[in-house]
């Protein structure tokens, strides 16, 4: 017995949805990461779901994202839209990582002439990690667990 195209989509579904669930317990938000490592095909769906949103809400017919489907991400504190500074974030860590892949380590030179902007990115995000661990916490810096968690993945 075979399996429709509809089943095997819904299939899919579940189970990236699972991979969100366990992603949450362990990071505490719904904010995977486009250059997520450790299941780089999670970050991809969750941007996917969020365009199959946009386009509920904009009254377009979608089978692919069912009200069921919202209620489950809703429960989880999936978030439908996110606050640019996430994505400045991700997409220089990303930039980070190719960086590393490259060169090995993750000391950017500030005058980084492929990338200017990268090093002075690095340079703040060790700042950022000083203060902390200095209990200097402030409320306006974008360090979250998850991130410094990240940042010490790549050393």
């Amino acid at each position: 017995m075979s399996i429709t195209k509809r089943e095997f989509i819904n299939d899919r579904w579940c189970n990236q949805y699972d991979e969100l669930v366990k992603y949450v317990k362990e990071f505490d938000h719904a904010r995977v990461p486009a250059a997520f490592a450790e299941n780089p095909s999670l970050g991809r769906w969750v941007n996917t779901q969020r365009k199959y949103y946009k386009n509920y809400i904009d009254g377009k017919l979608s089978r692919r994202l069912s009200e069921e489907k919202i209620r489950l991400l809703n429960r989880i504190g999936f978030e439908w839209k996110l606050c640019p500074r996430f994505f400045s974030w991700d997409r220089r860590f990303a930039e980070l990582l190719k960086y590393v892949e490259k060169f090995g380590n993750a000391r950017v030179p500030r005058s980084f002439a492929d990338n200017p902007a990268l090093g002075s990115w690095v340079r703040t995000q060790r700042q950022n990690y000083r203060i902390i661990h200095a209990g200097k916490l402030l409320c306006c810096l974008q360090v979250t667990k998850e991130r410094i968690r990240l940042l010490n993945s790549i050393g």
